[in-house]
């Protein structure tokens, strides 16, 4: 690879060659033959006008360089510093160069090491994504559980309602059977007794108000048995109801 402060050398040398031939010529027509840029070409025609090599004419907006006669001794001279600043320019340049190369080289690891920190910001987007959809679902899910055991729930007090409601009915008809049973055993023992006061003195007296007196007994013994009979009969529901 050519060293850059040779390349530099090189150049200037032509372009000194060139104006030396051409005696006039401007700075675009330089470039053309030279194959730089202009701008080149006008940076390097700075530094030779500076070092008295050539002049530079500025014709309206066109500006011309033109080669400056000297004698042998002094374009020796003038070659020989040229040269030592042209040197110090040169590892100047080559000095940037490179240091702009390191900078390049910075920048791309920068650039290489952005592009897998983004990667992997991108891949943990892309995870917490996933877990906060798992979590909606999940949220999801225990607010369903959640009302489901509320109504289980709600259910469960409809029915222990219910059973309290029962109980207590159940209570209610088992002291009334218990009153009527002891009604009828009262009863039934006024019955007893008035039927053996009957018997005994049934034929001498008239028993018609004690008959009457009996046959409300019976009855009332009768509509009391009823009343048992049907109590009974919702006890048995009753208890038909608390089996299921």
């Amino acid at each position: 690879m050519m060293d850059k402060a040779a390349i530099v050398e090189t150049g200037v040398d032509k372009l000194v060659e060139l104006i030396k031939k051409e005696k006039k010529i401007p700075i675009k027509s330089a470039a053309i033959k030279l194959g730089i840029s202009a701008s080149i070409v006008e940076e390097w025609a700075n530094f030779l006008e500076e070092e008295g090599l050539i002049e530079i004419d500025y014709k309206v907006t066109t500006p011309y360089l033109i080669y400056k006669e000297l004698s042998k001794q002094q374009l020796e001279q003038k070659k020989s510093q040229f040269y030592e600043e042209k040197e110090i320019v040169a590892r100047k340049a080559e000095n940037a160069l490179d240091f702009l190369d390191n900078v390049g080289e910075e920048i791309n690891n920068i650039r290489e090491e952005f592009q897998r920190f983004k990667k992997d910001i991108e891949k943990d987007i892309e995870n917490a994504k996933r877990d906060l959809k798992e979590l909606e679902d999940t949220l999801t899910s225990v607010k369903k559980k959640e009302k489901e055991i509320e109504e289980e729930v709600l259910r469960g007090n409809e029915a222990t309602n219910r059973l309290l409601q029962i109980i207590n009915k159940k209570q209610k008809i088992e002291e009334l059977v218990k009153k009527i049973d002891k009604d009828k055993n009262e009863l039934r023992d006024e019955i007893i007794r008035l039927v053996g006061i009957v018997k005994i003195i049934g034929t001498f007296m008239d028993i018609k108000e004690d008959k009457e007196h009996i046959k409300d007994l019976q009855d009332k013994f009768s509509e009391i048995q009823n009343k048992k009979t049907n109590i009974e009969d919702e006890l048995k529901e009753l208890s038909k109801q608390i089996k299921e």
